[in-house]
């Protein structure tokens, strides 16, 4: 497979690897800044969701996506860290149907569609990836007619538990839960090799029953012991930087009519 650039932090923690078929500088990325010292070619990827960046230890190889409804130029297994984001969000590249700020149906609208959007209590499931810590936001099942949220296929922790291997096979301690998962035709399993966690993605393998998976060939581990995270699902995103853009223009109406209201109430007390 043609990679391009892969920055493999991805379950080795220690080690930093630059690998892939294709390693020169010119590397395409759409949005081209003077200086960077890497470019993706967004329009690269138009049919073919292109590049994988691998970061902060939880990353896989570079894969291909496809039907994400979304033109997608790096996707991140993981969270990234950067001292700032710069959108580009000029009106060249937009239709500004109207402005906020003195059309009050249009106001209307984004408010409406704020007040539609439900927010949760959540923790995620796997806090060594993630946090531990309580959150309060979204969930992208749960976006009003599929508003800003994007298609996207990923490893949910499903199965989330060591297990035994030997010979091709893998028993694990608890039992797997068939219920909670909607494809049972691709694996990731992770394991350890010179010191590093690697993993493997497969189709080859079988499911024998709620303890046992079966490998169609062996993985080169250096102890019996494996974790088997999941199986590829559906896992939808969200693009929360639209939700921020609305989140800012309700609050800054809000603000307004709270100013509005106050000065009202100094007029009322000052009669």
């Amino acid at each position: 497979m043609n990679n391009g650039v892969k920055i493999n932090g991805a379950f080795s923690y220690n080690v930093d690897v630059i690998n892939g078929t294709n390693t020169d500088q010119d590397i395409n990325v759409g949005l081209l800044v003077d200086d960077a010292p890497i470019v993706v070619d967004g329009f690269q990827s138009l049919n073919w969701i292109g590049a994988l960046l691998n970061v902060a230890g939880v990353g896989t190889d570079i894969v291909k996506l496809s039907g994400t409804g979304r033109n997608t130029s790096i996707y991140s297994i993981g969270r990234m860290i950067s001292s700032g984001y710069i959108a580009v969000s000029s009106k060249k590249i937009k239709d500004v149907e109207a402005s906020l700020d003195n059309n009050s149906d249009a106001m209307d609208e984004a408010i409406t569609l704020f007040k539609s959007i439900p927010q949760s209590k959540y923790r995620f499931k796997d806090e060594q990836m993630n946090d531990e810590f309580t959150h309060f936001g979204l969930i992208a099942e749960n976006m009003p007619n599929k508003i800003y949220t994007v298609n996207n296929t990923g490893f949910p922790p499903n199965i989330y538990q060591a297990g035994i291997y030997e010979d091709r096979k893998i028993t694990l301690l608890n039992p797997i839960i068939f219920d909670e998962m909607e494809n049972k035709n691709e694996i990731r399993i992770l394991y350890h090799k010179d010191n590093i966690t690697k993993h493997v993605e497969t189709k080859e393998f079988e499911f024998v029953d709620e303890y046992t998976i079966m490998l169609e060939n062996n993985i080169d581990v250096e102890d019996n012991d494996v974790f088997v995270y999941g199986t590829r699902e559906n896992v939808p995103a969200i693009e929360k930087e639209s939700y921020f853009e609305l989140t800012s223009c309700v609050v800054k109406n809000l603000l307004e009519r709270i100013e509005k209201l106050e000065n009202e109430i100094i007029e009322l007390k000052n009669k």
